[in-house]
């Protein structure tokens, strides 16, 4: 009778000591657990603060963007009327341009005319005289 209840009590400290050490390693299990949910909460947090961050950014940037925009569309604007300005100073050049040639070609007949009015005059006088 003693020896079973040895028995008994050698098997009850070993469950006893394997409930305890199993006991160890669930407390040990749950401590990395919280552990683990601690860090993902921690990168849950920053995950969400980089998005923020980067939202924020995105839209940061998409208003220089449409600044920038506005900015160069300004400056095309700026750029076509010149052009537009410096085509009908062409146009005007060609005009004066054209002018002066006819103004120049009345000039040069009018000079030929009386060259030869005048010629002819001195050709009179030479004969009379």
């Amino acid at each position: 009778d003693s020896i079973n209840q040895e028995e008994a009590k050698e098997e009850l400290r070993k469950y006893t000591n394997r409930a305890t050490l199993l006991e160890n390693m669930l407390e040990t299990k749950v401590k990395q657990l919280k552990t683990m949910s601690n860090r993902v909460t921690l990168m849950e947090d920053a995950l969400t603060r980089l998005k923020d961050k980067s939202k924020k950014e995105l839209e940061e940037n998409g208003r220089q963007r449409d600044g920038e925009e506005r900015e160069f569309a300004a400056q095309v604007a700026t750029l076509t009327d010149i052009i537009a300005s410096m085509c009908q100073e062409k146009e005007a050049f060609e005009k004066d341009t054209e002018t002066l040639a006819l103004q120049q070609m009345e000039m040069e007949e009018e000079y030929n005319a009386t060259v030869v009015d005048l010629t002819t005059k001195l050709s009179a006088s030479e004969e009379e005289l």
